[in-house]
């Protein structure tokens, strides 16, 4: 149904990103709850982009693109930054609520049905349907 892609510079840039998700989801029947998960996802995502992903960089830069279908939306979240071994946190199975680290990943690994990363750890790729 439609395609969305956004490069963001700063954190603070969020919240124009969540009002056009916004936007072009009201355009399929989505209920209220995926969407609620969605917003997370992106959020916790760019968000580690930001906090750790571009850590450091005098130009961060946060590409999203958004694939919207009838009942599914595809998320692909990439930083400009080094990556991470992602296969560190492949185990989402169990969570201690006290780590410093893998909290939002935890929960995106929860609320989607697909999850994957490139090689490099700087992309991430979800898939929610509703």
């Amino acid at each position: 149904m439609g395609r969305c892609i956004m490069e963001l510079t700063d954190l603070t840039q969020i919240n124009s990103l969540i009002q056009l998700l916004r936007e072009k989801l009201a355009t399929v029947n989505i209920p209220q709850e995926s969407f609620l998960d969605i917003q997370l996802v992106i959020t916790e995502a760019v968000g580690n982009a930001f906090l750790h992903g571009t850590k450091g960089l005098k130009n961060p830069k946060v590409m999203i693109e958004l694939h919207i279908c009838n009942n599914s939306i595809s998320m692909r979240i990439k930083d400009n930054g080094s990556g991470f071994d992602y296969r560190s946190f492949r185990d989402f199975g169990e969570f201690d609520i006290l780590a410093e680290k893998g909290r939002g990943l935890f929960l995106i690994s929860k609320i989607v049905d697909e999850l994957r990363f490139n090689d490099k750890g700087n992309e991430i790729y979800c898939l929610k349907k509703w």
